[in-house]
């Protein structure tokens, strides 16, 4: 290349403010993960009468495929979509959060079994107010305060250390609750077969514990 390439992040589409989900809410970038299996980049277009259009680029092959859906006409924040491999159909049943409007969750299923998938939306807010998660892209090092917390299929680590949940979240309440030091903060990688909603455990015992910022790494590290 002559020069970098530049990404117009402007034209990302962007939900609506409030808490009521329309159909052109689910347009926009997300990271999406299912089963531990699968992992990419969704990107969803809405059009007219809910009809969903897009792509899906995955990590493993870096190869892009289409995705068709519709967003559900019973419930608001529910969307049906599809993801088309050459030799398979993936399907999802999402349900997008209406408070920031930030993130997905829902099954997905391929050759009929059922199974997890979260998707976060890039660059929006996907937690309360105040105790935000910060972009997939962003996860900060060497920051005063901040601790890194591993969250694998049979094990947590905080800062190297195992831990179960229980001592997860005394360690942290216990940093929270010394005021001679700042807030804490925290760094996550998650296993690549994690369960979906062991990883949300995990952040509602990181978020009750007093934790100012959550953030998180694309990828787990090397051992």
């Amino acid at each position: 290349m002559a020069k970098p390439p530049v990404f117009d992040l402007g034209k990302v589409p962007q939900p609506t403010p409030g808490k009521v989900v329309v159909p052109a809410d689910f347009a926009g970038r997300y990271r999406l993960f299912a089963n531990g299996q699968w992992s990419g980049t969704l990107d969803l277009k809405v059009e007219e009468r809910g009809v969903v259009t897009g792509q899906y680029r995955s990590d493993v092959h870096g190869t892009t495929y289409p995705v068709t859906g519709q967003v559900a006409r019973d419930v608001a924040h529910k969307i049906l979509f599809a993801i088309k491999y050459p030799r398979a159909r993936q399907e999802f049943e999402g349900y997008l959060w209406a408070d920031g409007k930030g993130a997905m969750a829902g099954l997905a299923s391929i050759a009929e079994r059922p199974v997890g998938f979260f998707a976060v939306r890039e660059g929006a807010r996907f937690a309360p107010e105040g105790a935000d998660i910060g972009s997939l892209a962003q996860a900060g090092k060497n920051r005063p305060g901040e601790h890194l917390v591993e969250i694998l299929a049979d094990r947590i680590v905080l800062d190297g250390q195992p831990r179960s949940l229980d001592e997860l979240a005394v360690a942290i309440q216990q940093e929270t609750d010394d005021e001679s030091k700042p807030k804490p903060s925290v760094v996550i990688r998650a296993a690549g077969d994690l369960k979906s909603a062991d990883l949300i455990r995990a952040l509602e015992i990181l978020q009750n514990s007093g934790v100012r910022q959550i953030r998180f790494e694309p990828t787990n590290p090397p051992r």
